[in-house]
């Protein structure tokens, strides 16, 4: 059974499933142990948690970049909340002291990196990765720093093109 819901509230009774499985969400749910308990809670006795994610270490490039232009224009970032996008993605440590807070037992927690590659031009388009920051930005703002984070891109890239780490982190445990 597959459904789409709330995942800080899902609609279900307890101990409803021998199953719950998340791919490439946790990381954009606001409150993570919110939705794990929910997780938990609608799992049975005994049920396998199995998510990937992504986790802390993505992006950093990109981060990267953001971090310099901040430093070059602190009153356009004044506003702005590193804090919520750094909390987007949680680290090994993180997410295995959120299963157990949760009561998860059996924990494995493990990550994959992986390092791609792309096309300058194609590094800056409507991709995830490059409009995340521009959320909480006026648009005069956003199409300056824009022309700026496109020519870092150019600057940084080798003859592979620009690199972009990803981090992705495979977690599966059981409801005791």
């Amino acid at each position: 059974m597959f459904s789409q819901g709330d995942a800080e509230e899902l609609d279900y009774s307890d101990s409803t499933f021998d199953l719950v499985t998340s791919s490439h969400a946790l990381h954009l749910i606001p409150d993570k142990l919110k939705a794990l308990s929910e997780m938990y809670r609608v799992l049975k006795p005994g049920g396998l948690m199995a998510l990937i994610y992504t986790g802390e270490g993505t992006f950093n490039e990109v981060f990267s970049i953001l971090k310099g232009l901040e430093d070059r224009y602190p009153e356009w970032f004044k506003d702005y909340s590193w804090d919520e996008v750094s909390n987007v993605f949680i680290s090994l440590e993180k997410s295995h002291e959120l299963f157990a807070q949760v009561g998860f037992e059996n924990i494995r927690v493990y990550a994959l990196d992986e390092i791609n590659f792309v096309e300058p031009s194609r590094a800056h388009g409507k991709d995830y990765v490059f409009s995340f920051w521009q959320e909480d930005l006026p648009s005069d703002r956003v199409l300056a720093l824009k022309k700026e984070m496109v020519d870092e891109i150019k600057e940084r890239s080798t003859n592979f093109g620009f690199k972009q780490t990803f981090y992705y982190i495979y977690a599966h445990c059981t409801k005791s």
